[in-house]
């Protein structure tokens, strides 16, 4: 991994959030599950979680039953192994990576832990998750 991969992890030209329109169905349900399974760390789904899932979710492109779908897992308890399932190159561990990170600007301790075990289970080297990190801290909003 290295700058590129960071810069791709949020894979749209204006380098905003992961751009779940710009990718094919399959990995915009993954990052959004990323998204929510984030959001879940702590046990809450605050107010700016939701609001950043929504905007994702509202970008995505994707038919009303996958959308219905998605928020019926916003309803589940946190399934960090159907997040992982999605992903199959080291490219989309660090958008989910990164994605994750969205979700949960001022990550919690619980979430700093998910973090930690996601970034583990993505098999990220530690330089590279401090490199999306500050990618992430960085984005305007």
């Amino acid at each position: 991994f290295g700058g590129a991969a960071a810069a791709g992890a949020f894979g749209s030209a204006s380098g905003a959030a992961p751009a779940a329109a710009a990718l094919g169905e399959f990995e915009a349900m993954t990052l959004l599950r990323a998204m929510i399974a984030a959001a879940k760390a702590d046990g809450q789904i605050d107010a700016q979680e939701t609001q950043a899932i929504t905007a994702q979710l509202g970008k995505s492109g994707l038919s009303a039953e996958d959308k219905a779908f998605l928020f019926e897992e916003l309803a589940r308890p946190l399934n960090l192994e159907a997040v992982l399932a999605g992903v199959k190159s080291p490219q989309q561990a660090a958008q989910v990576y990164a994605a994750s990170r969205l979700v949960v600007a001022d990550a919690s301790p619980a979430e700093q832990a998910y973090l930690g075990l996601l970034a583990a289970r993505l098999n990220l080297d530690p330089a590279m998750t401090r490199e999306l990190d500050q990618a992430v801290k960085a984005l305007p909003g």
